[in-house]
């Protein structure tokens, strides 16, 4: 900022108070370290000198980016026998819509579904299912996050005799009813 007499320049905080450990200002410029969404709010600028007195208005809106609380795996091996589950969850503010994608591709159509959770569910997986998929949240058009995820679908997985053998022992131990992938071949 320019003038003759030079102005000093300050800066306020409407509501509240500037938190000093955080703000520096040097040349007519107000700068907040680490901003947060408590720093949000209307700021004041006056410059003052022996000739006079102004002031102007601004408003500050800090954003928080969405980040992913929950991220969908890098690598998913199913087989056709197999519905799929796949959670993405993500904060921010503002709250961010989590979406999902496929590359190059739409989303099995009337075999899939993203619940408002952020939670893609796919049934009746096939092996042409196989690919990227993304998750995105997105709290603006501007402010996003992205978590990309290789779906492999073979065909028929059956389980080893281990897999039965777990899935019978907890069974027997827990005495509750278990939900197995492998429920084709699980007699829980």
């Amino acid at each position: 900022m320019t003038g003759y007499p030079p102005a000093v320049i300050t800066w306020s905080a409407v509501h509240g108070e500037l938190v000093q450990s955080r703000v520096l200002m040097k040349d007519g410029q107000l700068s907040i370290a680490n901003a947060q969404k408590k720093d949000s709010g209307l700021y004041k600028c006056e410059a003052t000198n022996i000739l006079g007195y102004d002031s102007a208005f601004t408003q500050l809106n800090v954003v928080e980016l969405p980040r992913f609380t929950v991220s969908p795996p890098v690598k998913l091996e199913v087989g056709k026998n197999q519905n799929i589950t796949v959670s993405c969850k993500a904060t921010g503010d503002p709250k961010p819509t989590v979406t999902w994608a496929r590359k190059i591709d739409e989303l099995p159509v009337g075999r899939s579904r993203v619940d408002v959770d952020g939670t893609l569910q796919i049934w009746n997986p096939k092996e042409e299912d196989s690919g990227i998929y993304t998750c995105t949240a997105a709290s603006t058009a501007v402010f996003k996050a992205f978590s990309a995820m290789k779906l492999t679908v073979k065909g028929e997985i059956f389980p080893t005799s281990h897999d039965l053998f777990y899935c019978q022992c907890t069974f027997l131990i827990l005495h509750l009813e278990l939900v197995c992938l492998l429920k084709s071949l699980c007699t829980c």
